[in-house]
């Protein structure tokens, strides 16, 4: 019995795809991972950033008292992370912290920084503990305070492969809001 001429040739290409197309399935998903991540990360950076400025400005209020209390202007920053964090595609916010960094590079030390904790659930932003105060925001130049928001977070990969979850932090650092000294 005679073969037809190039039919090895057809089951020979249906192997090899066979045998590729998990690979490169594999690549696609794993590239759209990353991707989903690095958009999460760059948004809860933003978020953070969005929290620091927020605190840089309200925080002090030296010459012109404000009607917030300490309470309110921290629990506003953290609501303010969250809202912007809401927008995480397959990430979750988890806590958030308003603090006075005591090192120059900013990065947030529970054991030497005075700070607000907030804890994250859904839209829920509900305050934990807190030992920083108005008063220990310095608005005056040239030794105003800076301010710093940190925000730890989850990624969960859409795609399920690799790591189920992913913590990580997100943090920025604002000067607060100068007053000239003579107010």
């Amino acid at each position: 019995m005679r073969r037809p001429a190039g039919g090895g040739q057809r089951g020979q290409s249906l192997v090899e795809f066979g045998a590729a197309l998990p690979v490169v399935l594999l690549l696609f998903l794993g590239a759209f991972d990353v991707s989903a991540y690095v958009v999460d990360s760059s948004r809860a950076q933003t978020a953070a950033r969005q929290g620091a400025r927020l605190a840089s400005i309200l925080g002090g209020q030296a010459c012109v008292p404000s009607p917030l209390t300490q309470a309110q202007v921290d629990l506003a920053v953290a609501q303010n992370v969250q809202a912007v964090a809401s927008t995480m595609s397959f990430s979750s916010p988890n806590t958030i912290y308003v603090y006075l960094p005591q090192a120059s590079d900013g990065i947030f030390n529970p054991g030497t920084d005075k700070y607000t904790k907030f804890t994250v659930s859904g839209s829920a932003v509900t305050q934990v503990s807190n030992n920083l105060q108005l008063s220990d925001r310095n608005q005056f130049l040239p030794n105003e305070s800076s301010l710093g928001v940190e925000m730890d977070w989850s990624y969960r990969p859409p795609t399920g492969l690799g790591a189920p979850n992913l913590s990580q932090k997100s943090w920025a650092v604002f000067k607060a809001m100068a007053e000239p000294t003579g107010c």
